[in-house]
């Protein structure tokens, strides 16, 4: 199976807490991402929402839509929050905020698999479309956060 090992990173004109608490309760701010949708938290979760359950689809750049499950596995308010992802995307996410030039740093690390079939067989040709999908998918949804918190976003970039 092929792994993706995907980076994203921004630059928010606002403080790590703000930032975190927009993250850890992804509900208010993923309604308007226009490519996810049907998301329904499973399971509230403790403290910071540690052991919260999310579910949702995303319609990629390219014809396709992954349905997904995503549980809060460890927060350390505010500056990190992991996941891991079970589904048609399979794998650990993570968020670190850093607090740096007046507002915060953001960095997400996606390692993560496909599962249908079908993208199985392809994910080993179609890998630069797949990650290319991938990064106009985290461009739409840096500035959909961005205008949740009202904030400016900078220094986007992928890799």
């Amino acid at each position: 199976m092929s792994w993706f090992d995907l980076q994203t990173r921004f630059h928010l004109d606002l403080w790590p807490d703000v930032v975190f608490d927009a993250m850890v309760d992804p509900r208010g701010w993923l309604d308007g991402w226009t490519r996810v949708s049907d998301v329904e938290r499973l399971a509230v979760g403790g403290q910071d929402g540690e052991g919260a359950v999310h579910r949702g689809s995303v319609r990629a750049a390219l014809p396709y839509t992954l349905t997904w499950a995503m549980t809060t596995v460890r927060t350390v308010r505010p500056t990190l929050i992991e996941w891991e992802a079970r589904g048609d995307l399979e794998g650990h996410g993570l968020w670190r905020m850093t607090r740096a030039d007046g507002g915060t740093d953001v960095h997400f690390r996606w390692q993560v698999r496909v599962t249908p079939g079908w993208m199985r067989t392809l994910a080993p040709l179609a890998r630069p479309a797949l990650r290319w999908s991938h990064d106009r998918a985290m461009r739409d949804g840096v500035d959909t956060l961005a205008d949740y918190l009202g904030a400016s976003v900078s220094g986007f970039t992928t890799g």
